[in-house]
């Protein structure tokens, strides 16, 4: 029961901060993306991997979600109703580059193969 309410926390966590950073994030250079929440079960703290697409410095962009964090922390504290919103820690997804990576060296052994 208790794995049942945190993915379920989780799952709200992601899509209202999701839609927070939609509209309060204002980078028209990159597509942000959350792509997990993982809440500690004291509801203290929350790990949010995003995905970031686009030209600008990935870094810039955690940095400013990071010190943004209270805030948006705030912002999902008024549209959810819990006993404590976790802190939030932006942290980079980096599964989806590395699925991007191996697509990409895939593809380049299929055009090595095809000129064999």
């Amino acid at each position: 029961m208790k794995q049942n309410r945190m993915m379920m926390i989780n799952n709200l966590i992601q899509q209202k901060l999701g839609a927070i950073i939609q509209q309060e994030v204002q980078n028209t250079k990159a597509l942000i993306t959350i792509t997990e929440v993982d809440t500690a079960p004291d509801l203290r703290n929350a790990k949010v991997l995003v995905s970031i697409f686009g030209k600008s410095s990935h870094q810039d962009i955690l940095k400013k979600l990071n010190a943004r964090a209270p805030y948006l922390q705030h912002l999902v504290g008024q549209q959810i109703k819990l006993k404590r919103v976790p802190q939030f820690v932006f942290r980079m997804d980096v599964g989806i580059e590395h699925a991007d990576t191996i697509d990409r060296l895939f593809k380049k052994i299929e055009k090595e193969e095809e000129q064999e």
